[in-house]
């Protein structure tokens, strides 16, 4: 709690949710878990009665409930969901096979520190055959986890971009094919009197009649696939 920082969702701070991790059998879980009851959980904060992990018989309090904290940048905080509980109350029953220790170094102290980590590792943090194997920076973690988004993300720009430019090239060509070809009816508008502008506005109003006699059809086939959610699939 206190090297993440979490808080919890009634303003715990997060030396206050380490504290409540060290009474055994409390656990802490994130505000939105039972959002599908319409159930805040911060609404069940100091209950009894909580079963983990399948275990009918063995009974957990709810210490406090965490502020909503998302898994990556690509993903709504209404999917992310998270629970935490101290390993040392089920002493040497649950094994955590990872041993993964997270550290927070100060502002301005990270220069470096990998590299002088690892060289003091062997002769200061060596215990029998307990050694740390290797050290990564968070910063490399978060952009391996989120790379292959990332690359999704991009080949999207990249596509809805070149859609953008084909239709765009397409829409200058038609109206420039299209004005070409009513040279000869341009010109007579010009010799009995036509201006410039009007003749301008009456090109370009043809075009905005055609596209708002298409636009409601645009805007009902829209609508269905909104309201059938034909779409939340790609968020």
């Amino acid at each position: 709690m206190r090297v993440f920082r979490y808080r919890g969702a009634r303003g715990e701070t997060p030396e206050q949710l380490a504290a409540l991790l060290e009474r055994g059998n409390t656990f802490l879980a994130s505000d939105n878990l039972f959002d599908r009851y319409g159930i805040p959980l911060a609404s069940l904060a100091g209950r009894n009665g909580f079963h983990l992990f399948g275990d009918t018989v063995a009974s957990y309090t709810l210490g406090a409930s965490l502020q909503v904290v998302r898994y990556m940048d690509y993903q709504q905080a209404m999917f992310s969901t998270s629970m935490a509980i101290n390993l040392d109350f089920f002493g040497d029953g649950l094994v955590n096979t990872e041993l993964e220790l997270c550290l927070r170094v100060r502002p301005g102290d990270d220069h470096d520190f990998i590299n002088r980590l690892k060289a003091d590792s062997e002769k200061l943090y060596r215990v029998g055959n307990i050694y740390i194997a290797d050290v990564r920076s968070f910063a490399d973690i978060r952009r391996n986890f989120q790379q292959s988004y990332a690359n999704q993300a991009r080949n999207y720009y990249t596509g809805m971009g070149f859609l953008l430019l084909n239709i765009f090239l397409g829409l200058l060509g038609t109206f420039w094919f299209r004005t070409q070809q009513r040279r000869a009816e341009i010109a007579l508008h010009m010799v009995h009197g036509g201006t410039r502008r009007a003749i301008f506005f009456r090109l370009t109003g043809e075009g905005l009649a055609l596209l708002l006699l298409v636009t409601p059809v645009a805007l009902l086939v829209d609508y269905y696939l909104a309201r059938l959610e034909l779409n939340a699939w790609h968020n």
